[in-house]
């Protein structure tokens, strides 16, 4: 109901007043039992409303009883952003939460690691939950300890690399044996899951797989139930991979990442395609490796655009719950706050016109700017495209062969002073000894630019300077001289420029590539990674490939309505 709460609030459809007065005369405690019924009934709407006005509270809590459900009701609240994906503002109330009872195994604490551990910090994360495992064993706080070290074993799992669960096996040794069985029987699922997780650690791992089977069917104790059924299943099929049996794994892995797609679990069905393209890997299955591997990619790029254009999206809603919770304030001190009220809200609207009238001009500008520089692209790759043209007419009038193999020889005899720089006096000085002819260095420099023509070889990951040398028939330090002297540049700068360029064609070409991601077109471009990518096609084209991409796609939408 968060959203749908907000929105008719602005639109003048609830009644604040007669909200506050339904729920004002009850207690924290009644609030609490309300909102946990709610989240036990999914509906985190409703729970969200109440836990709101919990929080309202919070500035009058004085007692260590207050405090706590003050405390339920930020993690309430930052569990049901988490779910919505609302990042940003889970990470905000889980962190409200420990500044307000700062103790160590807080479940701030062990929330705020899943927020880590999305976002790819997993050293923060497994810090926080060590923190609370550790104080929980040593106080008893069993319940706390127990999910602590669940969600650290399964933040850890991994099916690539090892499985390593001996540092876990005291921890875990220590909560079964002392954990007194009133309070083991309120918590079926974490006891099974625990003891599973002992055994897998001694080597027992069909005993293992058994409990954790069991555990599938306990899950419904806990409050979200999906999300620990997920865990349970990535674990068996941990175990079964690790002895071996990759069909039973990769069946338990396709039942978890069913479960994360029919809940909208974003991350955990990312998580699910590189767990199912690596076994299928392992299995032989190249056709199901590509196709989750590809899934992975595409589902991974759009959610990363999608954090992007969501964290304005968070704010609103942080915003939101703010203003709610000052308008609940606001009427327990009416009459005394009046007038400051008003005056604030003015003050804050004038403000907030400055700032979106200031944003709306820094955006014109950018845009602008960033036209200017796509369009001075658009003309380099004409330019380029000339060049190699030119070159390639050059070529052909004397020779229409491939390019030589490793030990081919060729005898080519044209010049290309057209196309190429003036030899540098720092590159005559330092070449000066070279034994290399005019005409020899004309052959070399014409390959070279055949080489850097054709994709297939200028893309390939790891080519180097010596394939290229190997390509043109020739030795690393002739051809390095050659480009030194008649390009005027370095290899590593004429390749990086080759693949940019490469990139760029790909971009503008949206017959071929207009379905794909950006993940997904430049895969084959010979990068190590994306953000290496990013950063080599930002330096070059003064653009990144996201704004790149977009101002194309409007050029394209922009002509095609013309």
């Amino acid at each position: 109901m968060a959203v749908v709460l907000w929105t008719c609030l602005a639109e003048g459809k609830v009644d604040i007043q007669r909200m506050y007065d339904k729920y004002r005369h009850l207690s924290m405690s009644q609030l609490a039992d309300m909102g946990n019924e709610y989240m036990t009934r999914q509906s985190n709407d409703s729970a969200l409303a109440v836990f709101t006005i919990m929080v309202s509270r919070v500035n009058d809590m004085s007692s260590d009883e207050d405090k706590n459900y003050g405390v339920t009701a930020y993690n309430s609240i930052g569990v049901i952003h988490f779910l919505q994906a609302n990042y940003a503002a889970a990470y905000s109330n889980f962190l409200n939460s420990i500044q307000l009872l700062d103790i160590p195994d807080s479940p701030g604490y062990q929330n705020i690691a899943a927020i880590y551990h999305y976002y790819g910090d997993t050293a923060r994360a497994n810090a926080c939950l060590r923190r609370v495992v550790d104080y929980a064993v040593n106080e008893g706080h069993w319940e706390h300890a127990m999910v602590s070290l669940m969600n650290l074993i399964t933040t850890n799992l991994n099916m690539e690399g090892s499985y390593d669960l001996e540092p876990y096996r005291r921890p875990l040794e220590q909560l079964l044996k002392n954990i007194p069985s009133s309070e083991a029987e309120d918590i079926p699922y974490l006891m099974m899951f625990c003891q599973a997780m002992l055994q897998a650690s001694k080597g027992q791992h069909q005993e293992a797989i058994d409990d954790l089977k069991k555990s599938v069917d306990m899950a419904g104790s806990m409050v979200i139930p999906p999300r620990d059924i997920y865990g349970s299943y990535s674990c068996i099929a941990r175990e079964f991979l690790t002895i071996g049996e990759t069909d039973s794994a990769i069946h338990y892995i396709g039942l978890a990442e069913q479960l994360a797609r029919d809940n909208n679990f974003q991350e955990l069905v990312i998580e699910s395609y590189k767990n199912l393209s690596y076994l299928y890997g392992r299995s032989g299955l190249t056709d199901k490796q590509r196709e989750y591997h590809y899934r992975h990619l595409e589902l991974s790029d759009s959610i990363l655009n999608f954090r992007e254009f969501g964290h304005i999206r968070d704010l609103e809603l942080a915003h939101e719950v703010n203003h709610f919770e000052k308008r609940l304030t606001q009427m327990m001190l009416e009459e005394r706050l009046r007038r400051n009220t008003l005056w604030l809200v003015s003050v804050a609207l004038v403000i907030v016109i400055g700032l979106v009238f200031f944003l709306i001009c820094q955006n014109k500008r950018l845009k602008e700017k960033n036209r200017e520089l796509f369009n001075k692209n658009i003309e380099d790759m004409k330019r380029i495209a000339t060049m190699l043209d030119l070159q390639s007419a050059q070529s052909s009038t004397h020779d229409r062969n491939e390019i030589p193999d490793n030990n081919g020889e060729n005898n080519e005899n044209v010049s290309h002073s057209e196309i190429v720089t003036e030899d540098s006096g720092i590159s005559r000085v330092k070449y000066e000894a070279s034994k290399l002819t005019d005409q020899a260095k004309d052959e070399i420099l014409e390959k070279v630019y055949r080489v850097m023509n054709d994709s297939k070889y200028f893309c390939r990951e790891g080519f180097s300077l010596k394939d290229m040398a190997e390509y043109c028939g020739s030795n690393v330090t002739y051809v390095s001289q050659v480009i030194n002297e008649k390009i005027g540049k370095t290899f590593t700068q004429i390749l990086n420029e080759a693949r940019v360029n490469e990139a760029r064609k790909r971009f503008v070409d949206f017959e071929t590539y207009g379905h794909l991601t950006i993940e997904a077109i430049v895969a084959d471009l010979g990068f190590k990674s994306r953000s290496t990518f990013s950063k080599t096609f930002k330096r070059i084209t003064g653009l990144t490939p996201t704004e790149f991409q977009k101002i194309a796609r409007e050029t394209q939408a922009s002509d095609e309505t013309d």
